[in-house]
């Protein structure tokens, strides 16, 4: 039976490679100074991928600032080099996804993604959609809406934490249909839609958080009175920003387009994007009133 039969190995073992990683001369699967492995087709396969999956790891490890850093400071420029086998430099990019969502889910200071029910009722495209219904409810419910309000915020934010995970299987259709080459690997583009969803969550959901803390913190030593204030209001151009940055750089460096085609796929992601996350608050408004009922 020649399905049950394994393939013969066609690796070349006699063929001299340069270590992407140390640049060290070496002969085999293997470079016998810092262990980078050659990347073959098997390795970039989606059933290579998933295995690679099973087996990740959510603790941060020594690589976790190298991989912090690079995608910071040169979007796209981490998944290129995982896609291509220098590995060993970075954390595996389903790891680094989780350790960002290991951030987020224990420290409730972070709601870039959530919605207080303040926000909801008056900076949504759909708030005069969902205020008569509120106000049904409110009726029905017998709820003074300070008190309401109270408990919906708290229980929207641990919505927000759960829902955050569902970014990546939303986000890579949108990614793979905008940004499709032969020259990639399905496997490819998960790499680098898990960086994409990595900087999401540290970058304009953690730090832009703490960040926004740090200031009213800051304010509110000064004198200044930040109670009425809702970063809700200006979140999402300050998000979209900080998106398109990631986007125009990190689709340049992984896909190597032309600018041209890098101006307009990062155009037609962060519009898909910012419809996603309205989609999503909506999403994440209606399942918190029905867990309060």
């Amino acid at each position: 039976m020649r399905f049950l039969k394994k393939k013969p190995d066609q690796f070349d073992f006699n063929l001299e490679r340069t270590c992407l990683t140390c640049e060290s001369k070496f002969q085999g699967r293997y470079c016998n100074r810092c262990g980078e492995k050659v990347i073959e087709a098997y390795d970039r396969s989606l059933k290579h991928f998933f295995d690679n999956l099973l087996n990740a790891f959510t603790f941060i490890d020594g690589k976790f600032l190298n991989s912090f850093k690079t995608m910071l400071l040169k979007p796209g420029k981490m998944s290129a080099d995982i896609a291509i086998g220098k590995r060993q430099p970075y954390m595996k990019p389903v790891a680094f996804f989780f350790v960002g969502n290991f951030i987020y889910f224990f420290f409730p200071m972070f709601n870039t993604f959530n919605s207080t029910l303040y926000a909801q009722l008056h900076y949504m495209e759909y708030s005069e959609l969902i205020q008569p219904f509120f106000q049904e409810y409110l009726q029905e419910a017998s709820m003074d809406y300070i008190d309401f309000e109270e408990k919906y915020n708290v229980t929207s934010t641990n919505w927000a934490k759960i829902l955050l995970i569902l970014i990546v299987p939303i986000a890579f259709p949108l990614l793979f249909l905008i940004n499709y080459s032969k020259k990639l690997f399905v496997s490819d583009h998960i790499i680098f839609t898990f960086e994409l969803t990595s900087y999401i969550l540290f970058v304009p959901t953690i730090l832009l958080s703490f960040l926004v803390v740090l200031i009213q913190r800051i304010a509110e030593v000064l004198g200044f009175d930040t109670s009425r204030f809702d970063f809700d209001a200006y979140a999402l151009p300050i998000v979209a920003i900080l998106i398109g940055y990631m986007l125009f750089f990190g689709l340049k460096r992984f896909y190597q387009f032309k600018w041209w085609r890098v101006c307009i796929s990062s155009a037609a992601l962060l519009a898909s994007l910012t419809i996603v996350i309205y989609c999503y608050r909506f999403l994440l408004f209606v399942i918190t009133m029905w867990s309060l009922k």
